[in-house]
């Protein structure tokens, strides 16, 4: 049961995280001369994912 939950909860942390990865390479910024990085939306989002039921992000 133990290894079970870990290894969902792992399987849950890498989705949330290529769902992210996704979603900020996927920004006009990155796209044209890759302007600035939002670093302020970044934080913001792994701050929100800490509290969650997933656990804290990777990038934390």
């Amino acid at each position: 049961m133990s290894t079970r939950l870990k290894r969902r909860r792992l399987v849950g942390m890498l989705l949330t995280e290529l769902w992210k990865s996704h979603k900020f390479l996927s920004e006009p910024s990155y796209q044209n001369n890759r302007d600035d990085f939002p670093h302020a939306r970044l934080a913001k989002t792994n701050e929100a994912w800490n509290y969650s039921a997933l656990g804290p992000s990777f990038l934390a």
